[in-house]
């Protein structure tokens, strides 16, 4: 009996915690339609004729758009299909066609205009972002901060080797290998100031870095070889100095050598507005040695002496605000990015948001190699804790929630998508326009590169090799080994495989073989493009160009032979030269061709026969020549095309 009654206390309790379980879980129902009825309200606007007007983002996916709208997946999908789309439900469509669709539906349709300022800020302008947040720092509240240096020049006039001069120069900690591959950043301690360098693969990764409006550097140390002098690259890193508006120190190396010649050099510098001091000019100029560290130390000198000029300064105590030099993905902690931080401090455990990236900074590593808790103004740092690879030179906000922040990385997401789709759309149609016209050689490439850096660089200089002949076409980029997915990608395609520092394992290598598909690896961004520029140059076919030389009317047939013949006539026009092509025309047609390999005016061998003279040849050819026939001299150019 007393086990009786408990079990029917148990299942009494059981009982209520089931009843109030189902009645919250309604309540919860109610309150979520609720919302969602509230969220469809707002969005939705009665206007003056009776139609509804709607909200919608840049892009969603069809079953979203089913329920912005308030109507059935499928009859969206059945709209999709007459207009010639073909979508499932999880599929994402841009703007303009949910506009085409919800106007047919007797909708009007407007881009949200909150998520439009925000994507604008984000994405359109990033430079006025990032100035825009630099600029809410008050002089009041700022402090000086470490000066952040790009070394630039021409690729052999030693930039390498004054980066590691001036990181051995570092005498209060040890550098293991800074906190990237190649492209570094580190802290020098020089008479108790800091001093940050960056190290760009050449001037394609500064450039796209600038042209996302990165505030990535406050002055650029140009090298110049002084046994070398100023070379195209040279003038290229000053004219993107130029375009960035910093100063420029420049670091006359190599003066060491007995063909050095620094007064030349200064010559040639100043020839592009850059004169000396000494000359009466204002650029600060440096003689070193970066092979025998000689000139080192009078270089940081002028690099504290310049950033003291240009008043450096930063808010410490505000939420930080900072600059991806570098991304890849970690095969132990994921994503991960090199930092600068441009304001305020980033501290481990802060939410992020960079570009459609966010997260919370889980790990924080030190230029020196070890795990830190903050980072101040001007310090670069390599975290952890991102959902995705950021590009180089996207700017990271720290926000007041991780809600927030995947709130406004999912918007810059979707605006990025359909961005993306628009491009491709009016991309793809000129270019298969082109080539249905046979107007365009195109080369189809994958790219494959070690960190995002280094393939943004690319894809950009790529984009910058502009042609009406000849177009460059990449199906496929990613950080990473080349494995055998993209190689019978490249098969499929007919496709280059282009690596930057990078190795390929034989496996891929003997797959590659077998399938015909052309690896071709590369450590200077310079030489890959030099490369690609004389790849296109080789798939244009040459220019034919024809020259009529003269005329002969054929007025006898003097010996005929499987393959040649002599004939005679009178020189109607020009002049009939011998080795060229001769093109035989019978009662106004073409009836073949040929060539002379030799004539002669009488009996008298000759180069031409001049136009009112008779002229006998030689010709070569499987035509049937017949007196009367028309013969033209052409002289046959090929000239090869460039790009």
């Amino acid at each position: 009996m007393p086990q009786k009654l408990s079990a029917q206390r148990t299942g009494k309790r059981q009982k209520k915690r089931e009843d109030r379980k189902t009645a919250h879980s309604g309540m919860a129902q109610k309150k979520e339609n609720s919302q969602e009825r509230r969220r469809q309200k707002e969005q939705k606007t009665i206007v003056a004729n009776g139609a509804i007007e709607i909200s919608l983002p840049p892009v969603s996916s069809v079953g979203e758009f089913a329920r912005k709208l308030s109507l059935p997946v499928t009859a969206i999908i059945s709209e999709l299909l007459k207009n010639g789309v073909v979508a499932a439900i999880n599929e994402s469509i841009d703007f303009d066609t949910m506009a085409i669709i919800a106007g047919d539906l007797g909708f009007i349709v407007k881009l949200d205009e909150s998520e439009e300022s925000l994507l604008i800020a984000a994405e359109k302008d990033e430079r006025s972002m990032l100035e825009k947040l630099l600029s809410e720092d008050k002089k009041s509240d700022s402090q000086p901060r470490p000066p952040i240096i790009s070394v630039m020049g021409h690729v052999d006039h030693g930039k390498t080797s004054l980066l590691d001069a001036l990181r051995e120069t570092n005498v209060a900690a040890g550098e293991a290998g800074g906190i990237t591959q190649h492209i570094g950043a580190y802290q020098v301690d020089w008479k108790g100031r800091k001093i940050t360098f960056l190290d760009t693969p050449g001037h394609a990764a500064f450039t796209v870095m600038r042209a996302r409006g990165a505030k990535a550097t406050d002055i650029a140390i140009l090298v110049v070889a002084a046994n070398d002098g100023v070379k195209p690259q040279t003038i290229e890193a000053i004219h993107h100095a130029r375009d960035a508006k910093i100063p420029i120190v420049v670091a006359i190396n190599k003066v060491d050598l007995p063909e050095a010649d620094i007064n030349k050099v200064k010559s040639e510098l100043s020839e592009h507005d850059l004169i000396p001091e000494e000359w009466g000019g204002k650029t600060v100029m440096a003689e070193v040695s970066a092979k025998q560290k000689k000139g080192v130390e009078n270089l940081l000198d002028l690099v504290l002496l310049t950033s003291d000029m240009e008043d450096l300064r930063a808010n410490p105590d505000r939420l930080a605000v900072g600059t991806v030099i570098e991304a890849d993905l970690d095969s132990k902690l994921g994503p991960v990015a090199t930092v600068l931080i441009n304001t305020g401090t980033l501290r481990r455990g802060d939410p992020v948001v960079v570009g459609a990236a966010c997260g919370r900074v889980r790990l924080m590593i030190a230029p020196n190699g070890k795990q830190i808790k903050e980072a101040s103004p001007s310090t670069p740092v390599r975290i952890s804790g991102l959902d995705l690879v950021p590009a180089a030179g996207e700017i990271l906000t720290v926000k007041t929630s991780e809600k927030e922040a995947k709130f406004l990385a999912t918007k810059v997401r979707q605006h990025r998508e359909a961005r993306s789709m628009e491009q491709k759309k009016i991309g793809l149609a000129k270019l298969s326009a082109k080539i249905a016209k046979g107007d365009v050689a195109v080369l189809k490439i994958i790219v494959k590169a070690d960190v995002d850096g280094s393939l943004q660089a690319i894809k950009q200089c790529l984009s910058d090799i502009k042609s009406e002949k000849a177009a460059v076409q990449i199906i496929h980029s990613g950080i990473g080994q080349v494995n055998e997915s993209d190689v019978m990608m490249a098969a499929a395609a007919e496709a280059v495989v282009i690596t930057f520092h990078l190795g390929v394992n034989n496996d891929v290598k003997k797959l590659a073989l077998r399938e015909g598909v052309e690896i071709k690896q590369y450590d200077v961004i310079y030489h890959l493009t030099e490369d690609i520029e004389k790849t296109l140059s080789g798939m244009l076919q040459n220019e034919v160009i024809e020259e009529i030389l003269g005329e002969l009317k054929v007025k006898a047939i003097f010996m005929t032979s499987a393959k040649a013949m002599i004939v005679g006539g009178d020189v109607k026009s020009g002049k009939f030269t011998k080795d060229t092509v001769v093109r035989v025309y019978r009662d106004g047609e073409i009836i073949g061709e040929g060539k002379t390999d030799s004539v002669q005016e009488g009996k008298v061998p000759c180069d031409s026969v001049e136009e009112g003279h008779e002229c006998g040849l030689h010709f070569i050819g499987k035509v049937r020549i017949q007196e009367k026939d028309r013969l033209l001299s052409i002289r046959v150019t090929v000239r090869k095309q460039e790009l």
